[in-house]
């Protein structure tokens, strides 16, 4: 009975062989589960920040949809001009300049609005100090409200360069795109370049802005200029508003 009772003592327990098997197949299981979890949070992570790319993305076209709504348009000069492939970004992508003049959102007085030179293209990236952070490229947009500087009705060129303050409206811009449909006969046609004094009161125009997330924009910084271009249109989302004008004359046709 005692020589029983010691076997069944000894098999109660687990050999050091056991022992090793269980802690090893334990630890393949906590490092299979770390890794889902790495994994799902560094996609929920580029999700989050694709997301916000793409509130930032819609944000930035209905603003600039807003502002040319208010532009005014006229016929006798120059006061909404569209200029193509003014600016180059990842390797040969091209970019569109668009220069108008518009009222102010907010009456100055509480009655009459003030009139602005609004200009937005694309340009590379500057930091806080105005110098060039490279690479990168931004959606830039220069405004002129101040009386003296509005020389939109004095120089028919105006569009060309005047003195204003530029902000930073986007970053890790691949391209900005401007469609201006005008009365040019037949069906209207999307225009890559208009202007107003020459082409006529457009109809509507389509904005389309495309751009980065933060975190494609850095892997397409390291990439060489022939595999950049490439990686960016696989990459790049692509956002577009339509705009319908209301045929608002500007002041000389009013004279």
């Amino acid at each position: 009975m005692m020589q029983y009772d010691h076997v069944q003592l000894r098999r109660g327990g687990f050999t050091l062989i056991e022992v090793l098997a269980a802690t090893t197949i334990l630890i393949i299981i906590l490092l299979m589960v770390s890794r889902i979890f790495t994994d799902t949070t560094r996609a929920w992570g580029v999700g989050n920040r694709d997301a916000v790319a793409g509130n930032h993305g819609r944000a930035v076209v209905d603003h600039i949809a807003r502002e040319l709504s208010c532009a005014v348009i006229g016929t006798n000069t120059t006061t909404l001009k569209l200029e193509s492939d003014q600016s180059t970004t990842y390797g040969s992508i091209q970019a569109d300049k668009l220069s108008f003049v518009a009222l102010s959102e907010e009456p100055r007085d509480g009655t009459h609005r003030s009139a602005r030179q609004l200009s937005f293209y694309v340009a590379t990236t500057p930091n806080t100090a105005g110098t060039v952070v490279s690479p990168g490229y931004a959606l830039m947009r220069r405004e002129s409200s101040q009386l003296g500087a509005m020389t939109c009705y004095k120089d028919p060129n105006w569009h060309g360069s005047f003195t204003g303050s530029s902000v930073v409206l986007a970053e890790h811009i691949t391209t900005f795109e401007v469609f201006m449909y005008y009365n040019s006969g037949g069906l209207p046609r999307p225009q890559t370049d208009y202007d107003s004094a020459s082409d006529g009161l457009p109809l509507m125009a389509d904005i389309y802005v495309e751009m980065l997330s933060p975190e494609h924009a850095r892997i397409a910084d390291q990439l060489t200029a022939g595999n950049q271009q490439d990686y960016v249109n696989r990459n790049a989302k692509g956002y577009m508003a339509r705009v319908f004008f209301n045929h608002r004359r500007g002041y000389l046709d009013e004279i």
